[in-house]
């Protein structure tokens, strides 16, 4: 079987270039990157189609592909990338750390950054545990607020097995941050949790002095 390269997802995309939409989307991220105007079905369609009697690289050369895609200036390949690597997500492992910062740190917006963090950075930590609270803490002290978001929300999916410890450090080490996107981070993180473990986050939020967006959104679900 053929392996999947950038020109297949190009092909596949560029054809159902919707321009009238284009606009709207590149506004609704402050224009910050470009798009061809491609919603969530039209992008879905457009990965099948490339994906038609190819499959997914592995290795250097799956880091390959997402690279590639991450250097088109339209959104839709960071998604495209994002999406693939979801399907790979098992495969990352610690060693796999800068080539996952790389894409936190670069093309950075809300978008792409919620869904490497709790797919492929948490994946790439799981692997070594150890290792872990050393790696949090160097991404706190990066001043990168992406980075500094990642150590928030990488737990997103880990329910009862979110190591509070190192979530209730995350938070306390951010709380001086003004940025809305950190705030709005720890107002999440919290929320999630709250559906597995209500009474921690009710605890929390009455034991600690966080910002009002944070616990807003902390907060939101129980009222």
């Amino acid at each position: 079987m053929r392996t999947l390269q950038l020109s297949h997802i190009k092909k596949a995309i560029e054809i159902r270039a919707n321009p009238a939409k284009a606009t709207a989307m590149s506004k609704y991220l402050r224009d910050q990157f470009p798009f061809y105007g491609l919603q969530a079905t039209a992008q879905g369609e457009a990965l099948k189609e490339a994906l038609q009697n190819r499959e997914i690289p592995v290795g250097r050369e799956f880091q390959a592909l997402v690279n590639d895609l991450w250097n088109q200036p339209h959104r839709e390949y960071h998604y495209m990338a994002t999406t693939l690597m979801k399907r790979r997500k098992k495969s990352f492992t610690f060693e796999d750390l800068p080539f996952l910062e790389n894409l936190i740190v670069s093309k950075s917006w809300w978008d792409t950054v919620d869904s490497i963090a709790p797919h492929g950075i948490a994946h790439a930590l799981l692997t070594q545990p150890n290792q872990i609270p050393a790696q949090i803490q160097v991404w706190l002290d990066s001043e990168n607020i992406w980075l500094q978001r990642v150590t928030l929300i990488w737990q997103l999916l880990r329910k009862a097995e979110t190591d509070t410890q190192l979530l209730g450090h995350a938070i306390q080490s951010t709380l001086p941050s003004n940025e809305f996107f950190i705030q709005k981070a720890i107002g999440w993180a919290l929320r999630q949790y709250a559906k597995t473990d209500p009474s921690w986050v009710l605890n929390y939020t009455a034991t600690h002095d966080l910002p009002s967006l944070a616990k807003r959104e902390a907060l939101k679900h129980f009222n």
